[in-house]
């Protein structure tokens, strides 16, 4: 039996195996699920306490091993360290050098399935991160260690910055809308929008006032790491903590009382 061999089988040959190869690859590509936090300091406590929890992190999954991982980045100098004791990454440097501390774990299902969870802690952000790789725990990890961030105090629930982010951006809104309506405004006998629109300029003016805050009593950048918790309590930290409540309150209160006017006035 003679097989005639030539450039164009050769060429399809090869091309097949490409396309397994490729199709092999593509599914394995990670899908990762991911938020930003403000930024938090974490104590030595804490961060210990965390590492060597990954142990027994969601023992109901079944993997195969599990890789633990410290990271920390200080004085332009990188230090890891793997295992249950990699908390101690820290400990060449000072707690104020320190610019990046982060931990991950890999849950290894198989040789070619596995789920990261990575957490870093910056100056400026805390990071969540889960990549996933065939296990399909993605959501599960990711909702868990969340959870377990949030017991501790280290990460924002998302409603909460949602609303923080909101009233920021509308700070406009409110001063314009509050001018024009307490230009505009008359008593009419039911209701009258005088302290409704004084109640939108305060708020459209307590950003500003907070901005004047931060430049005459700047807060201190806060430390990735600290020995042990301290809140720093500047002005400016006081000021824009009780801003959006004191801002919405007002509003919420003074629409109460303005509709309750205008309810009792008709009936």
């Amino acid at each position: 039996m003679f097989i005639h061999f030539n450039t164009y089988t050769a060429i399809g040959i090869c091309t097949t195996l490409d396309i397994e190869e490729f199709q092999q690859e593509m599914s394995y590509i990670p899908t990762q699920r991911w938020r930003i936090a403000p930024p938090k300091t974490i104590s030595v406590k804490v961060f210990k306490s965390l590492i060597q929890s990954l142990d027994n992190f969601m023992p109901g999954l079944k993997t195969i091993r599990r890789s633990t991982r410290a990271k920390v980045i200080a004085l332009g100098q990188v230090n890891v360290l793997e295992g249950k004791d990699s908390w101690e990454v820290y400990q060449p440097y000072a707690f104020d050098k320190i610019e990046h501390l982060q931990f991950e774990m890999t849950l290894h299902k198989s040789n070619e399935a596995s789920c990261e969870l990575h957490v870093e802690f910056c100056k400026n952000h805390v990071l969540l991160s889960v990549s996933d790789i065939e296990t399909g725990w993605r959501d599960a990890v990711f909702d868990e260690i969340e959870r377990t961030l949030k017991i501790q105090g280290l990460f924002k629930g998302e409603w909460v910055n949602k609303l923080t982010s909101t009233f920021i951006r509308l700070q406009n809104v409110f001063l314009v809308l509050g001018a024009s309506l307490l230009l505009l405004t008359h008593t009419d006998g039911y209701i009258d929008f005088k302290y409704f629109s004084l109640s939108l300029l305060v708020t459209g003016l307590i950003p500003v006032i907070t901005d004047i805050f931060r430049l005459y009593f700047p807060a201190k950048p806060i430390d990735v790491l600290e020995e042990r918790l301290t809140t720093p309590t500047t002005p400016s930290r006081i000021v824009e903590k009780f801003a959006i409540w004191v801002g919405i309150t007002s509003n919420v209160v003074t629409l109460i009382i303005g509709l309750s006017s205008f309810i009792g006035g008709n009936f």
